[in-house]
């Protein structure tokens, strides 16, 4: 997904978002500037970290993070 076309066809304005599979965050952070609200998971506790971490640079604050797997949220 390229961002042009992420915010050319999805509205996130106030919308309550679930990041399955985080990464570094790059698109949570795109999204939290859309003033929606993130919830990060990752199955990888090293990766979450870095999400969070790059979110918080950003000053954006995401919701409550999760170290799981897309079949346990």
């Amino acid at each position: 997904i390229l961002r042009r076309d992420f915010a050319e066809y999805v509205d996130l304005q106030g919308l309550k978002v679930l990041d399955i599979g985080a990464g570094q965050g790059q698109w949570a952070i795109e999204m939290l500037r859309q003033n929606s609200s993130v919830r990060l998971t990752d199955l990888s506790a090293e990766m979450l970290t870095l999400a969070q971490a790059n979110v918080s640079k950003s000053d954006l604050t995401a919701e409550q993070s999760a170290r799981a797997s897309f079949e346990h949220v």
